[in-house]
């Protein structure tokens, strides 16, 4: 039986050019599904938000492994308790569907992918809300966590403070020795933090996009800070947190209706950026449904640039090449 695989590619990136004669694809082998019936799907090979040490993690319903995509080594971590809920629900929906009945899985939970900056091991986060996972009215917050250590390998359930649901189809983001979510509050959006140390959460309030629209915010790192951004009429601001002083520095400002020259797209939510370059440029993930996925922008003179034609299933992130191994 010919095992199912992961397809990866990698791009050089330098310090001011990108070069695609320098991109590779390899195959990561995995494990078949083990879902009985042939149709449950299992919402696809995904991959975390951000890289850490040039380690990444790809995880499904049924699968997690961290991988060093420079040396193609990869461990694969047990399956937690998250992930069997989820199958089990995706098993009773296609029972469900068969019976001609409204599925109850709603919205699958992001994996969160980090390390703890006084110890220096690394951790998987599961944080998941049944009000996203089966349209629970009355939420319920469950988190796991998996520590890389050398007398672990189990998933530790941890207490969750915060009452709000996080949104799971935003997925969460390391930054400052923490994992960021944001929560779908009535009043406000609001922002979940896990101290990777520690193994606690904090609220964090008075968002500058406090009262965006949620689907008009997206959130990741740049300059290894983390940020926020919104995306109103045809202006995307960034905001960038200063650990310093506590707060959000107000960091770009983007056009996106300045050039059409490659974004021909009527844009509904902020675009992402992937990684900056030092020549007053960084890379966009343009999720629209065109060939051009990888955009270069300057945001000095707020012009755009074709870059990168072949389309992703998921955004990309990037990465520094290491010989790191858990």
């Amino acid at each position: 039986m010919t095992l199912p695989r992961a397809t990866l590619r990698t791009l050089s990136v330098g310090a001011t050019s990108l070069f695609l004669e320098n991109h590779s694809t390899y195959h990561l082998q995995l494990h078949p599904s083990p879902f009985k019936f042939p149709r449950v799907t299992s919402f696809g090979i995904r991959i975390t938000s951000g890289s850490c040490d040039g380690l990444a993690c790809l995880y499904s319903t049924f699968l997690t492994y961290v991988i060093n995509p420079a040396t193609r080594w990869y461990r694969k971590v047990p399956e937690s308790r998250c992930q069997a809920r989820v199958k089990a629900l995706l098993e009773r929906d296609f029972v469900a569907i068969k019976a001609r009945q409204v599925p109850q899985i709603k919205l699958f939970p992001s994996l969160g992918f980090g390390k703890d900056n006084i110890t220096g091991v690394y951790k998987l986060v599961w944080l998941c809300s049944s009000t996203y996972l089966n349209g629970d009215n009355q939420n319920n917050n469950t988190c796991e966590v998996f520590s890389f250590d050398s007398n672990n390998n189990t998933w530790n359930e941890v207490v969750v403070s915060c009452p709000d649901p996080v949104i799971h189809n935003m997925s969460p983001v390391h930054a400052h020795g923490s994992l960021h979510w944001l929560i779908d509050s009535l009043l406000e959006t609001q922002l979940l933090s896990f101290d990777l140390h520690t193994e606690t959460f904090t609220v964090v309030t008075n968002l500058p996009v406090a009262y965006s629209t949620i689907h008009h915010i997206t959130m990741f790192t740049l300059n290894n800070r983390l940020c926020l951004s919104e995306y109103e009429g045809e202006i995307q601001t960034i905001w960038s947190f200063n650990q310093d002083n506590m707060t959000w520095d107000n960091t770009y400002s983007i056009n996106l209706r300045s050039t059409f020259s490659c974004m021909e797209f009527e844009y509904l939510c902020a675009v992402p950026p992937i990684t900056p370059l030092s020549d007053d440029r960084f890379l966009l993930y343009d999720f629209s449904h065109c060939e051009e996925k990888l955009v270069l922008y300057n945001y000095r003179l707020n012009s755009f640039s074709k870059f990168f034609k072949v389309p992703f299933s998921s955004p990309g992130i990037s990465y520094y090449q290491s010989l790191v191994t858990l």
